[in-house]
């Protein structure tokens, strides 16, 4: 899904759902990810780093997507000009989430978004645990394990604010006896409108006190604060901005489009991709997304010259 054309940021009502929505249709595809490898055991270790190459874009996509959401949360938990940390009151918080129109806390609060997001990160710790076993013999490992070390945040600090809400809602949902569709319905209005209901507000007072102040002690919050996140596309800010208008990215790879290269359009939701052949020893993953877009739909092969990008997926 194309989200962020020139018409996108005119109905900033609709922003956080259209974007939970083409999250979660990426997300979907990511997860395959882990399938596909980790189920194929009996790829040669020489096919094997070259097949993960073809992951470096998507891994550098989910950590800034990660350190976005993270940087979000934080910035939704202070408050008052001295941006002390504490949690705002409900109505606050709305109206918070309404003036940075900002989908971070959907994104850890919806339990499909929570599910998908763990099996990514195992995904990319099971990657990283082979890195360090082959050590520095191999440069495409080698590179990967570089790739890794530059996040602000290591994978298991993530993991630990997800398990948290994860628990506290269990919690939540126990206690006050939610039948399945009362769970329906406060996923689906969390799904929709970005906002988290009332019955939530616990979960949302323990993540934004006890859970980040346990987690930031080992954030570098410096290196997460200047985090360049313009490339994701989640920002009408300057930045984002002029990324958008300048750059191309690869829907499936999740890597920058040279401005005159052959492309394919989605002719569904207007995503773009390089027209390239699988490169020799590509993931099996990869060459069955090159046949259509990961919103399902097909390709249409483009000159480069001739579409110019009004923003990036």
């Amino acid at each position: 899904m194309q989200l962020f054309q020139k018409d996108f940021f005119k109905d900033d009502s609709r922003r956080v759902q259209k974007f939970t929505d083409a999250f979660l249709s990426d997300m979907h595809r990511i997860v395959s990810l882990d399938v596909d490898y980790s189920g194929d055991k009996k790829t040669e270790s020489y096919l094997k780093s070259k097949a993960v190459r073809s992951f470096f874009g998507i891994i550098s996509w989910i950590l800034s997507l990660r350190n976005f959401v993270v940087d979000e949360i934080i910035t939704l938990a202070t408050r008052g000009t001295n941006r002390t940390r504490g949690p705002p009151d409900y109505e606050s918080l709305r109206a918070r989430i309404h003036e940075l129109n900002t989908p971070a806390l959907a994104l850890i609060f919806v339990s499909q978004s929570r599910l998908l997001f763990k099996y990514v990160f195992r995904f990319i710790r099971m990657l990283g645990e082979e890195a360090q076993q082959h050590g520095f013999k191999d440069p495409v490992w080698r590179e990967l394990t570089t790739l890794l070390s530059k996040s602000p945040a290591a994978l298991h600090q993530f993991e630990k604010v997800f398990a948290d809400v994860d628990n506290t809602i269990r919690h939540i949902y126990k206690n006050e006896r939610l039948s399945d569709v009362e769970r329906k319905d406060i996923e689906r209005e969390m799904l929709v409108s970005g906002s988290i209901p009332p019955r939530l507000w616990p979960a949302v007072k323990a993540l934004f006190t006890t859970t980040l102040e346990m987690v930031m002690k080992e954030f570098n919050l410096a290196e997460l604060y200047f985090h360049d996140v313009s490339w994701l596309g989640l920002s009408d800010d300057p930045e984002s901005d002029r990324w958008r208008k300048s750059h191309r990215l690869d829907v499936i790879r999740k890597v920058e489009i040279p401005m005159h290269a052959r492309i394919r359009r989605c002719t569904r939701c207007c995503s773009v991709m390089e027209d390239i052949a699988p490169p020799r020893g590509a993931a099996g993953w990869l060459i069955n997304m090159w046949r259509s877009c990961i919103c399902g739909n097909w390709w249409m092969s483009i000159k480069g010259e001739d579409e110019i990008s009004n923003g990036t997926r």
